[in-house]
């Protein structure tokens, strides 16, 4: 239990959820079930069990999916939100000098980096995959509105990226 990290799961489940509401509307799209049939059997079904089950689920598709965030976050979008990465020396410097509370403190930026790059890398196609679903249950300027609303969403995310790197990065970086 000395591993047990709230930040970790939570950060896992929401990345799983993030899935989900990119596969709600693509279930539209598609032609497989409608939103107003998908809302209405989760609304139907919730129960306390449906609920864990549904936590579970969300943990497990984060968890999968980071693997999938790691690899683009390692390609590009790392490099793309913070160019001040720490160099080799500073690294040695600070695994040989942190505290464990220092530790602590960066593995919760980096979950916290983790979980929004994730929620980036899912709503830059979720966006689109919505408003093309409120475009074909309700209007275009809906669908204008909703693309708009989840850009924002998306600008707000990277910025928090970068500044959430930055810190990960001056953390390192400042033991000597």
């Amino acid at each position: 239990m000395k591993d047990f990290n709230l930040t970790n799961i939570f950060c896992e489940v929401l990345s799983g959820l993030g899935i989900i509401t990119f596969l709600i509307p693509l279930l539209d799209i598609l032609n497989c079930y409608t939103l107003k049939e998908t809302l209405a059997f989760i609304i139907d079904k919730t129960t306390l069990a449906n609920f864990g089950i549904l936590l579970f689920l969300c943990y497990t598709l984060g968890l999968l999916f980071d693997a999938i965030g790691l690899a683009i976050g390692d390609l590009f979008l790392d490099d793309l939100s913070n160019k001040d990465t720490p160099t080799d020396v500073q690294i040695s410097d600070f695994w040989k000098n942190a505290n464990s509370h220092v530790l602590n403190y960066r593995d919760i930026q980096w979950a916290y980096y983790s979980c929004y790059r994730n929620l980036f890398i899912i709503f830059a196609p979720g966006s689109i995959v919505w408003a093309i679903a409120i475009w074909k249950n309700f209007n275009w300027y809906s669908a204008i509105i909703t693309l708009i609303l989840l850009g924002v969403f998306e600008w707000i995310l990277f910025y928090s990226m970068k500044t959430l790197l930055k810190l990960y990065y001056t953390i390192t970086k400042s033991y000597r």
